[in-house]
């Protein structure tokens, strides 16, 4: 659809001029090249979660989910929510060991983090965006 391309080109563009952007920028190309080494998919379970990091982080990204739902095709609004996620994002690569050797840790870290890039991608893959 191209009114939707150019209207995510429009957000992306006005967002990339934020005092937002890189910080965005660069925590959801973090989390896009952990989303790499995704061998198999899974589902998210809270119960797994050993560090208070991943939970803050689950719980940042459920409801930014939630509002980006209610966003949808608003996509100044979807990336305002995206930025919520920075901190969380942050505060869990500060604390968290995602290649864990608990292969379930492990893929349930790396769920979690497939979670926040449908998010933090939503308008469009930030990680390929140089500034």
């Amino acid at each position: 659809d191209f009114t939707d391309l150019v209207a995510r080109a429009k957000a992306l563009n006005s967002f990339v001029a934020s005092a937002e952007a890189p910080a965005l920028i660069q925590a959801a190309t973090r989390v896009a090249n952990l989303c790499k080494k995704i061998e198999e998919e899974s589902a998210i379970n809270p119960q797994l979660f050993a560090v208070e990091a991943e939970g803050a982080l689950h719980n940042a990204a459920m409801a930014a989910s939630k509002e980006v739902l209610v966003a949808a095709t608003n996509y100044d609004a979807v990336m305002a929510e995206a930025v919520k996620l920075v901190d969380p994002i942050n505060k869990f690569f500060e604390d968290v060991m995602v290649m864990d050797e608990d292969v379930r840790v492990k893929n349930n870290r790396l769920a979690l983090l497939a979670a926040v890039k449908d998010i933090t991608h939503a308008v469009g893959d930030l990680s390929v965006i140089v500034q």
